[in-house]
């Protein structure tokens, strides 16, 4: 929301703006209005910035998260605040990421998908409202080529072209 996070050509990341809850990951809650080395990133293929949160696609098909975890929406099993980066549990082959506003989404290699975080609009896509702390599989998704994240829905695009979508439809 107010932060963004960069990807650089050398496969660290670094962010900006606001950091009341540590998402640029430079291990403080300082804001900053210079780019800042995000701590324990490397081997960076994506970059995504929820509301409070950040999270980091790495070139081993895992992924990191720093920031705030309310929701679990950090993926670490906790609901704990995070200032570096902490690797995102349960993720392991993923392609690509997006991050809601308190949710995130993994699109795998097997072109199925996992979340994680807030859920309380059943945007996670498990079938609950149940939070998540640890990403979960998203129920009947599978041919997934893109994902995305909103604010109280996410969307998955198959690979025939067509759309499914969760969460929060008003």
């Amino acid at each position: 929301k107010d932060h963004s996070a960069f990807l650089l050509s050398d496969g660290t990341a670094k962010s900006v703006g606001a950091n009341w809850e540590g998402q640029l990951g430079d291990g403080t809650t300082t804001n900053k209005t210079t780019a800042v080395a995000v701590s324990s990133v490397s081997g960076c293929t994506s970059v995504a910035s929820g509301n409070s949160h950040s999270m980091f696609l790495l070139s081993d098909g895992t992924a990191k998260s720093v920031g705030a975890n309310d929701y679990g929406m950090l993926g670490d099993g906790t609901t704990t605040r995070r200032t570096t980066a902490v690797a995102v549990l349960n993720v392991t082959g993923c392609t690509a990421i997006s991050t809601g506003f308190h949710h995130s989404l993994f699109l795998l290699s097997d072109d199925t998908v996992k979340s994680v975080g807030n859920n309380g609009n059943s945007q996670l896509g498990d079938g609950t409202t149940t939070n998540r702390s640890t990403a979960v599989a998203v129920s009947s998704v599978s041919g997934c080529t893109a994902v995305g994240a909103g604010y109280y829905h996410s969307l998955f695009v198959l690979s025939d072209a067509s759309v499914k979508s969760v969460g929060g439809n008003w």
